[in-house]
């Protein structure tokens, strides 16, 4: 399940979007939401959100302030940036700091899904990824430790994982003493 966490601090505005999709349907739980900044990163350390859904202007921390924070600490969070200022210096900041979207309240709530369901994907994406290169790895550490060295059974992981690499070079090393 894809972590979400909302920060808002207008309790109708938080409770809508609490409330705007069937997220266990998407695929997706709402861990929590926050009416400040500050009570955001509590979360964040809690329970580490895969996306966050953050106002920009909110008393205490603001939100380019949580945002440059939580990027620090957990880089693969993704955010979505929603405020109801046209001041471009905003976007530009949220932008450069790292959040995939920047959109304008009032909320289209089909614009706010449709950016939802594209960081679900790249985020399924990246845990794809990541487990394609643990399992390389493992591979590889098992090639090199000899625990693979006679069976058989491993023999197609093997082969596909030098099949997907572009390059690579073969060392061999023959220790002539035992430690």
């Amino acid at each position: 399940m894809i972590k979400i966490l909302i920060v808002e601090d207008e309790a109708g505005i938080r409770n809508s979007l609490a409330q705007a999709f069937p997220w266990h349907e998407m695929g997706c739980e709402l861990i929590d939401s926050a009416d400040s900044g500050i009570s955001a990163l509590a979360l964040c350390m809690k329970n580490q959100p895969d996306i966050i859904i953050s106002d920009i202007v909110m008393p205490g921390v603001d939100g380019l302030t949580f945002l440059r924070y939580v990027r620090e600490q957990y880089p693969e969070t993704q955010f979505i940036i929603l405020t109801g200022h046209r001041n471009f210096d905003y976007a530009r900041d949220a932008i450069n700091l790292g959040a995939s979207y920047f959109l304008t309240k009032p909320i289209v709530y089909a614009e706010l899904l449709d950016a939802i369901n594209k960081l679900i994907d790249k985020i399924y994406s990246q845990q794809e990824n990541k487990r394609i290169i643990n399992q390389r790895e493992q591979v590889l550490r098992h090639l090199l430790t000899g625990k693979i060295f006679k069976s058989t059974e491993i023999v197609p992981q093997v082969k596909s994982f030098f099949d997907s690499l572009d390059r690579y070079q073969v060392v061999v090393f023959r220790f002539d003493y035992e430690l």
